[in-house]
């Protein structure tokens, strides 16, 4: 199994936004052993990569 040989899980999901505008994302612990590592949205152009789409650079809206 690929997630084994990984040791990661990829899961995804697709949400339609109703209108453009500033979006947040909000995660929830809800287990103590789930470890998120990267969170890629594709706002469109993603190209596929074996682990996902390097990280980005981090902005803060204070």
């Amino acid at each position: 199994m690929e997630s084994v040989g990984n040791q990661i899980k990829i899961k995804s999901s697709k949400h339609t936004l109703s209108e453009a505008d500033t979006h947040t994302l909000k995660i929830w612990m809800i287990d103590t052993g789930i470890v998120f590592q990267k969170f890629v949205i594709d706002a469109g152009g993603k190209k596929e990569s074996y682990l996902g789409a390097p990280e980005s650079v981090f902005v803060a809206d204070n």
